[in-house]
């Protein structure tokens, strides 16, 4: 074990089991700064001689990589839970923003996210055209509450099925019946 190398990583992991993202080593402080996985508030543990134990008993460990454990579910954000909406798309349940599940959905579920929103409201700007001779699917974050103006949201493969990543500083949570 090396501390000094270990503090180098992106990762620290608690009872093998809760993941946080390391922000800095303070020296003047004597500790790490850390945050829950996809942002939240920043805190602060001291490198003292109970840090230490847990870190040589293996209580404390790092990593540069996460469980890639994704796992299908039913979606909502506030609003939608009175009215019993939601959408299926998939998060990994160790990476939260606040708190918050960090959702992937397919193309189609972005329309029904669209669907459940109100028109001043919409998320989502399709884009399916033919760029030379090759069908292209552009997907981009419009609220108008959120950004000045619109961003591609990139796709990519989530057990094997294209998802995009749609976190985006909402509220998502699982739908509890």
């Amino acid at each position: 074990m090396n501390l000094t190398k270990d503090l180098k990583k992106n990762f620290m992991v608690i009872g093998g089991k809760d993941y946080y993202e390391i922000s800095k080593f303070d020296r003047g402080y004597e500790g790490i700064e850390y945050c829950n996985l996809g942002g939240g508030f920043i805190k602060k543990i001291k490198i003292n001689e109970a840090f230490m134990n847990d870190y040589e008993n293996g209580k404390i460990k790092f990593t540069n990589t996460l469980p890639s454990n994704y796992v299908y579910g039913k979606i909502t954000i506030d609003g939608w839970r009175e009215e019993n909406k939601y959408v299926k798309g998939y998060y990994n349940p160790i990476i939260r923003w606040n708190g918050w599940i960090h959702p992937y959905f397919t193309w189609e579920t972005c329309k029904q996210v669209n669907n459940n929103c109100h028109d001043d409201d919409l998320l989502f700007k399709f884009y399916d055209e033919e760029v030379n001779g090759k069908q292209v699917k552009t997907l981009e974050y419009c609220n108008q509450h959120d950004c000045e103006a619109p961003f591609v949201i990139p796709s990519q493969k989530i057990n094997g099925i294209e998802v995009y990543d749609c976190g985006l500083g909402i509220c998502w949570e699982l739908y509890q019946a």
